[in-house]
């Protein structure tokens, strides 16, 4: 199963404390948000709602865009905290996880209890593969955020099945009504992944779909489309995905599920070779992991999949990743000894 590109899991909490998470609840009531005029709110209202809507749409042009309203500032002498974590934020998204820590770094040298700057400290450690380091931050959000987030965020990390299973049995114990909806929603899908990575795959399933009804993040929507796939539920991958979405996340996993169903995928499948071909030549690797998936379950070309596992692998190194990896090693050395 691989898991979305566009943030870690730990980043859905993250930016549910940093923006404004009204434009979620209108979000779960059907409304269509169009982007927010830079010049209709203060600048760090307008980063926090483009960062908010990234995470709902994964629309890359709105990194670009909340780059572009905090740049003069980030140039000041001295910067706002909230200033330097939206930057973080961006920097993370971006997949440029050490200068995310560098602008999380500066935060914490002045505000050492800040639990957004924490959270989003554990997030770039977990997916650099820092371990030691994440788990140190996550220790940090007891008291600047909350125990039942900061066992959440631990369990994350775990990798041994019987510390998974003991991780999921105490936390699906746990009453999380007390948090706010933003919370709520990543604890539920923290149970999802630990479900999933258990091979609980109903249950997975009914996590995420918790966690979805309280705030429809890309990569929480993307990881129940895993959990559907994993038990062949092709048709329910097409009914929650439409086929018009364009987030890579999400359309290749609408693919997969078309391929299995023996749908003629031959139109879609060259759209998606003609964007990711032009990422690709442009050196934009931010969704390797879907651009590999592509190219190794759909397209069929395990050395264009093997390269860009290789090079998401240099960018993000969480289990996924090196899964990832190991996979389309294999597929290239089967089509090599045919």
């Amino acid at each position: 199963m691989i898991s979305p590109t566009c943030c870690s899991k730990a980043l859905v909490v993250a930016l549910c404390l940093l923006a404004n998470i009204a434009t979620a609840h209108s979000v779960h009531g059907g409304r269509n948000h169009e982007l927010l005029d830079s010049n209709s709110e203060g600048t760090q209202d307008s980063v926090d709602n483009l960062i908010q809507r990234y995470s709902l749409t994964g629309n890359d042009e709105l990194l670009e865009r909340g780059w572009a309203l905090i740049d003069a500032e980030l140039k000041s002498a001295q910067p706002r905290s909230r200033t330097l974590l939206s930057a973080a934020w961006l920097a993370q998204a971006s997949h440029q996880f050490p200068l995310a820590q560098e602008f999380l770094g500066s935060i914490l040298q002045v505000e050492p209890t800040n639990g957004q700057a924490w959270m989003l400290m554990a997030s770039t450690a977990m997916a650099q593969g820092d371990s030691r380091s994440a788990r140190a931050a996550c220790r940090q959000l007891v008291l600047t955020v909350s125990p039942i987030v900061a066992l959440a965020c631990s369990a994350r990390l775990l990798t041994v099945t019987a510390e998974q299973q003991l991780a999921y049995e105490k936390l699906s114990r746990i009453p999380v009504h007390s948090l706010e909806t933003s919370l709520q929603s990543w604890v539920y899908s923290i149970l999802g992944d630990l479900a999933a990575s258990l091979k609980n795959w109903p249950a997975s399933v009914e996590w995420y779909e918790l966690s979805i009804a309280r705030y429809p993040a890309v990569q929480t929507r993307a990881a129940l489309l895993d959990s559907l796939l994993a038990q062949n539920h092709h048709k329910e991958v097409l009914t929650a995905v439409d086929a018009s979405n364009p987030v890579p996340a999400l359309a290749v996993r609408r693919l997969l599920a078309e391929k299995s169903l023996g749908v003629d995928v031959a139109a879609t499948k060259q759209l998606l070779d003609e964007r990711f071909s032009q990422w690709i030549e442009a050196g934009d690797y931010r969704h390797a992991r879907e651009m590999a998936l592509f190219y190794l379950e759909i397209a069929e070309q395990p050395k264009i999949a093997y390269q860009l596992a290789s090079k998401n692998a240099t960018l993000q190194k969480e289990k996924e990743d090196w899964t990832l990896l190991a996979r389309t090693e294999l597929a290239l050395a089967k089509q090599k000894h045919e």
